[in-house]
C-alpha cells in the first residue's frame, strides 16, 4: 500500500533517475473513446533504452547494509547494472541480429455456436427461480435475446482469438564497436528493435538506442575520465481495445454476433433491456489513432583523482531528458451510437518533458595498517527534476481531419502542468577488514527532500553490517569439505518520498472546460478550487531492516548454498488517507499510523554437476523464497476508518479493488440442488447474506500475494553447444476464472466452454456451475445470489499455486577451424523460447498470473532465433 515500490536502478555508477509518473498524459490512459476500453500500453520506461545487448552483468542489492548507502532511493532495493567495457587492442565489432514471434500461451475457449446457443434456449427454458417454483420459461424476444431471434444461428466468430490471437514478429539488430589502448578507449554500440503485440489493428513498438562511452587514464594513473552518451527513441502505437470494460468485453461477445449489418455497414450491436449494452463491436475502434513518441538522451561523466596514495576525489554528473508527444484521434468513423459516453468526435495531443540533473562529489581514503584493511567514503548528492506537461482537446471539429487542429475544436480545451524537485543529501560510509576474516561496515545518510514542508524535510538513516569469513579460521584448515564460509548479519534504516510534489501545500487550479461526450454542445466550466486536501505534518516513511546470512562452499565450491532470513518494519507508510468527503475531498497524501512487517527466508543452491576434466559441463541451480506480511500495530484501529478491512496480525489487504474482493469474497457452501442456487456462508454471524459478507474482516480468505516461490535453471553444454532451461514456480497466487464474468452463466455473454454440460438444468442437479440466468427481472432472493454473489465467492477463485516452463535456449559457437576459413573471432547461432508452457493443477482456461478477467492471453510465448559475429 505504500506509494512507489520500484527499485532503484544505476548503471555504472550513475543513478538513472526514473519518470515518477507515465510520461503519457493520464487522460490518455483512462482512453475517452470507449467509456472504460483501455489503450494498449502505459508509456515508456527508462529501462527501454537500456540496450540489453550493452549489458555486462546484474546485480540486485536487497539487504540494508547492501543498500543504505543509496538512501532513501534504494529503500525498495537496488539494481546495479554493469555495461560491457571497451576491449583494448584492435578495434573489434559484434553484429547480433535476431528475430522471432509472439502469441498467447493461454487463450480461453469459448462456447462455439452450437452450444452457446443451446445454452441461451435452455437458460430461457428453465426462466427464473421464485417461490413459486424452480422451472418458470421466458419467451425470447428481439429485445432480450437478438442472439435467438434476429441474428444468423450458424455464424460463428472466435472473439478471443480475433481480439488477442494474432501472431506478433519482433526484429532485433545490434551492433557493437569498442577498441583503443589504456590511455585512451572507447565503446560504441547501435541498437534497433521492432515488436508487435498480439492484439487486433497490430499495435507496435519501435524503439533506436545509440550509446559512445570514452575512457581515459594518465600515464601514472592517478587521473581518470569517463564520458558516456545514450540517445534513444521510442514509437508506439497502440490498440484502443475494449477489454476490462464498462461495455461488454469484446472477447465475451455472444459466437454469432454480426460485425457487419445486411447492407455491410458495422453492426453498432444492440441494446437489450434489462441487460445494458451487449455485443460491442470492436471494430468501429480500428480508425481511432493511438501514438506516441518519445525521446531520450542519458548524459553521464566521472571524473577522478588521487591526490595522495590511497586518496582520492572523484565527481559524478549525469543529465537524463525524456520527451514525450503523444496523439489520440477519435474520429466520426469510430462513434458507436450504442456507446452512449462518446457521441462526438474529439482528438488528444499531450507533450510531456521530464528533465533530470544529478551531481555527486567525493572523496575516499583506503589504506592497510597490518592486518587490516581500511577504507572510507563520504559525497554528497544534488538532484533536481522538473516535469512540465500540456494537454489539448480538441472536441468536434466538424471534420475528422481537423481533429489535430487547436483553432478547430468546438471548444478546444488546454490545461498544463509543472512540477519540480530537489533531492539533496550528505553520506559517509566506512568498511573495516581484519585478516580477511572480520569485515564491518558502517553508513550514515541524511537526505533532504522538496516533497516534505520544513518541519519534515530532512530524514537520518544508517546501517551497520558484520561478515565473518569462518572458513579462513586456522581451525578448518585440515579438512577439505567445506571450501566456503561466511555468516553476515546487518541492520539498517531507510526511507521513502515516494508523494507527487507539493502535497503538504494547499493547491489551486482551474479546470478545463468539460465538454460531455455523450451530449455534444453543453461545455461547463468550472471556478477556481483546490485540487488537494493539504498535510504539511506528512513525513518520511522509514522503514528499519534486518537480516541474516549464511554462505557455504563444498568440495572447492562445486556445490554452493546460500540461506537468508530478513525482516523489514515499515513505520509512517505514504499512503491516501480516506477522510470525509464532506472536506470535499475522499482523501489525502499523508503517513498511514500503523507499521507493516515483511519477514522471509531466502535459499540458494548452485551445483556442478560435472568434474572439472568432463567435456560435458552441467550447472544446476535452485532459489526458493518466502515472505510474510503482516500489519504489526495500528493504534484506535477499531475507531478508524480502517476497521473494516484491516486487522492486526493478518496481511493487509489489497488496494486493487479485485484483489481485495478476491481476499475478502462470499463464502461459497455449494448449490440449492432443488433450484440451482447457489448458497453462501452468513461469515458475520448475522443472520442474512449481504454485502457486509464480502470486503471485511469476517470474509477474510487470505492474501493475494504469493507466499512462495522461486526458480530451477539447468545449464549443459557440450563441444560449442549450449542449452539453459528454466522453470518457475509461485504458491499462494490468487485469479479468478474466465468463467467468472460480470454477467451471470446463461446471460447473453460467452462463458468459457468448461461451463457447457456443467451447469444445473433440473431438480436434483448437483453440477459445477449454479442454474441459467437470462438476467430477465425476477425475484432478488433468487437472482441477487446469481449477479452479486457468485461471481465474486470463493467459487469464482483459484487459490494455489503453478508452474511454469519459463525459458528454453540452444545455442552453438562454432569452433576455430570455421572461424579461420570465414575471417572471424566468435560466431555463434541460437534459438530461444520464453514461457512455452504454464500448469496449475486445476484447469483455469487463462494464464494463473493474470488475477482479474480481461487480459487473458496472459504471458505471451516467445520464439526468437539468431546470430552473434565477432570480427
Amino acid at each position: 500500500m505504500s506509494l512507489g515500490n520500484n527499485p532503484l536502478i544505476v548503471v555504472d555508477g550513475v543513478v538513472v533517475n526514473q519518470v515518477t509518473n507515465s510520461l503519457i498524459y493520464t487522460d490518455i490512459n483512462t482512453a475517452l473513446a470507449g467509456a472504460g476500453a483501455n489503450t494498449y500500453g502505459n508509456g515508456v520506461s527508462s529501462l527501454n533504452f537500456i540496450n540489453p545487448s550493452d549489458i555486462e552483468s546484474i546485480d540486485v542489492l536487497k539487504d540494508a547494509d547492501a543498500t543504505s548507502i543509496y538512501g532513501s532511493r534504494g529503500t525498495n532495493g537496488v539494481i546495479l547494472i554493469t555495461t560491457k567495457k571497451a576491449s583494448l587492442g584492435k578495434a573489434t565489432t559484434t553484429v547480433n541480429l535476431s528475430t522471432g514471434w509472439k502469441n498467447p500461451t493461454v487463450l480461453t475457449k469459448r462456447m462455439n455456436t452450437p452450444q452457446y446457443l443451446q445454452m441461451r434456449k435452455n437458460a430461457f427454458a428453465m426462466g427464473n427461480a421464485d417461490a413459486s417454483g424452480a422451472i418458470n420459461p421466458i419467451v425470447p424476444d428481439q429485445y432480450t435475446a437478438p442472439d435467438l431471434t434476429q441474428w444468423s444461428q450458424t455464424a460463428y466468430t472466435n472473439f478471443p482469438d480475433m481480439e488477442m490471437g494474432n501472431s506478433a514478429p519482433n526484429y532485433n539488430a545490434n551492433v557493437n564497436v569498442s577498441g583503443g589502448n589504456k590511455a585512451l578507449n572507447f565503446v560504441a554500440s547501435g541498437d534497433y528493435y521492432k515488436m508487435y503485440d498480439d492484439y487486433m489493428f497490430k499495435p507496435y513498438q519501435e524503439r533506436m538506442l545509440g550509446r559512445l562511452q570514452l575512457n581515459h587514464s594518465s600515464v601514472d594513473n592517478k587521473l581518470n575520465l569517463t564520458l558516456g552518451a545514450t540517445v534513444g527513441s521510442e514509437n508506439q502505437h497502440f490498440t484502443t481495445t475494449n477489454m476490462m470494460a464498462s461495455l461488454s468485453p469484446t472477447s465475451a461477445n455472444p459466437p454469432n454476433f454480426p460485425l457487419y449489418d445486411s447492407m455491410g455497414n458495422l453492426n453498432p450491436g444492440n441494446y437489450v433491456i434489462p441487460n445494458g449494452y451487449q455485443g460491442y463491436n470492436p471494430l468501429f475502434n480500428k480508425t481511432i489513432t493511438s501514438v506516441s513518441f518519445t525521446n531520450n538522451t542519458l548524459l553521464n561523466g566521472q571524473i577522478s583523482y588521487t591526490i595522495l596514495d590511497g586518496l582520492m576525489v572523484k565527481f559524478l554528473a549525469s543529465y537524463n531528458s525524456q520527451a514525450n508527444d503523444a496523439q489520440f484521434t477519435y474520429p466520426s468513423t469510430a462513434i458507436n451510437p450504442q456507446n452512449l459516453f462518446n457521441l462526438i468526435p474529439f482528438g488528444q495531443q499531450t507533450t510531456h518533458l521530464y528533465t533530470s540533473v544529478n551531481y555527486e562529489p567525493q572523496l575516499s581514503y583506503t589504506h592497510s595498517f597490518s592486518k587490516l584493511n581500511f577504507s572510507a567514503l563520504g559525497g554528497l548528492t544534488f538532484l533536481q527534476n522538473k516535469n512540465e506537461e500540456t494537454f489539448v482537446l480538441v472536441n468536434n471539429p466538424g471534420s475528422d481531419d481537423l481533429l489535430n487542429s487547436w483553432a478547430a475544436g468546438q471548444p478546444t480545451t488546454a490545461t498544463n502542468n509543472n512540477t519540480e524537485e530537489r533531492f539533496e543529501s550528505i553520506y559517509a560510509r566506512v568498511n573495516a577488514n581484519w585478516d580477511k576474516k572480520y569485515l564491518l561496515n558502517l553508513t550514515f545518510r541524511r537526505d533532504g527532500s522538496s516533497r516534505f514542508g520544513p518541519d519534515n524535510r530532512f530524514g537520518n538513516f544508517g546501517s551497520a553490517g558484520f561478515a565473518w569469513i569462518f572458513s579462513s579460521e586456522s581451525f578448518m584448515k585440515n579438512q577439505h569439505f567445506l571450501s566456503f564460509g561466511k555468516l553476515r548479519g546487518s541492520y539498517g534504516t531507510t526511507g521513502n518520498n515516494n508523494l507527487p510534489d507539493y502535497q503538504w501545500l494547499g493547491l489551486m487550479d482551474t479546470p478545463p472546460v468539460y465538454v460531455s461526450h455523450s451530449f455534444p454542445g453543453y461545455p461547463y466550466s468550472g471556478p477556481l478550487e483546490f485540487s488537494n486536501y493539504p498535510n504539511p505534518d506528512v513525513k518520511w516513511e522509514t522503514t528499519a531492516k534486518s537480516d541474516i546470512s549464511l554462505e557455504l562452499g563444498f568440495l572447492n565450491n562445486r556445490i554452493l548454498f546460500s540461506a537468508a532470513w530478513y525482516k523489514s518494519l515499515t513505520s509512517d507508510l505514504l499512503t491516501t488517507i480516506p477522510i470525509a468527503g464532506q472536506s470535499g475531498f475522499t482523501s489525502y497524501y499523508g503517513n498511514f499510523p500503523g507499521q507493516v512487517q515483511n519477514t522471509g527466508l531466502e535459499f540458494e543452491l548452485t551445483t556442478q554437476n560435472s568434474g572439472p576434466s568432463n567435456p560435458l559441463k552441467w550447472t544446476t541451480k535452485f532459489n526458493l523464497s518466502t515472505n510474510t506480511n503482516i500489519l504489526k500495530s495500528f493504534p484506535n484501529l477499531a475507531s478508524s476508518g480502517y476497521a473494516r478491512e484491516y486487522q492486526v496480525g493478518r496481511a493487509l489487504p489489497n488496494e486493487s479493488g479485485t484483489a481485495l474482493l478476491m481476499e475478502m469474497p462470499y463464502h461459497y457452501t455449494g448449490l440449492n440442488t432443488a433450484n440451482g442456487i447457489p448458497q453462501f456462508q452468513d461469515v458475520n454471524g448475522d443472520g442474512i447474506v449481504d454485502y457486509n459478507d464480502y470486503a471485511s474482516n469476517s470474509a477474510w480468505w487470505g492474501t493475494s500475494l504469493p507466499t512462495l516461490w522461486g526458480g530451477f535453471t539447468n545449464s549443459i553444454s557440450y563441444k560449442g553447444f549450449t542449452c539453459d532451461i528454466f522453470f518457475q514456480f509461485s504458491n499462494g497466487i490468487f485469479t479468478r476464472w474466465n468463467y467468472a464474468d460480470f454477467s451471470p452463466i446463461g446471460s447473453i455473454y460467452n462463458p468459457a466452454a468448461d461451463v457447457v454440460g456443467n451447469y444445473w438444468t433440473k431438480p436434483g442437479d448437483n453440477t459445477k456451475y449454479p442454474r441459467l440466468y437470462t438476467m430477465a427481472p425476477g425475484d432478488p432472493e433468487y437472482t441477487d445470489p446469481l449477479t452479486q454473489e457468485y461471481n465474486w465467492s470463493t467459487a469464482a477463485l483459484y487459490k494455489g499455486y503453478y508452474i511454469r516452463l519459463k525459458n528454453v535456449q540452444l545455442s552453438y559457437s562454432f569452433n576455430q577451424d570455421v572461424l579461420s576459413k570465414l575471417k572471424l573471432n566468435h560466431m555463434v547461432v541460437y534459438a530461444s523460447c520464453e514461457n512455452l508452457a504454464v500448469w496449475s493443477p486445476v484447469k483455469l482456461y487463462k494464464d494463473p498470473e493474470i488475477q482479474s478477467y480481461g487480459n487473458e492471453n496472459g504471458m505471451l510465448r516467445t520464439i526468437t532465433a539468431g546470430i552473434r559475429l565477432e570480427f
